[in-house]
């Protein structure tokens, strides 16, 4: 959590974004956690301060950190749709990248071995609804405005 922190500082004071990328299923909910922790420290008016509303009621600030979401995953969908929720109530900023699947094979074979499978029949939802919606600026399922 500190170097994340770290990062996203040096990120603010540079006026650039960091981005946190996607990894494997198995790590990503412990990225997540530390995504979000960091947005709702940077992505502010001022690192850290109290924020108000822009335009829609959206917060205002810098998007000085990002993270992203592997549209593959079957939970992808509600894992956005509670982060923008998060974000909403929290009056930061909400930066975030919709990546098609990197991981995708690793997590098919994966799960083969073990268990439940996190990823998406190929050529299901993900193709269609999520890209549209992604184009559109908002995910399929996803209430509130980009």
């Amino acid at each position: 959590a500190a170097r994340v922190g770290r990062v996203a500082a040096r990120a603010a004071a540079c006026g650039v974004t960091a981005m946190v990328d996607a990894e494997q299923v198995a790590l990503q909910p412990a990225i997540d956690r530390l995504a979000l922790d960091a947005m709702a420290v940077h992505n502010r008016a001022e690192p850290g301060g109290p924020t108000g509303s822009g335009p829609a009621g959206r917060a205002r600030g810098p998007v000085v950190v990002m993270t992203t979401y592997q549209c593959y995953l079957r939970d992808a969908e509600g894992r956005v749709a509670a982060d923008l929720e998060r974000a909403r109530r929290g009056g930061f900023a909400f930066g975030a990248k919709v990546v098609r699947g990197a991981y995708v094979e690793q997590e098919r074979a994966a799960a083969r071995a073990a268990g439940p499978r996190p990823a998406r029949a190929a050529g299901g939802p993900t193709a269609g609804g999520w890209w549209r919606g992604a184009a559109a600026g908002r995910p399929r399922g996803v209430r509130g405005r980009p």
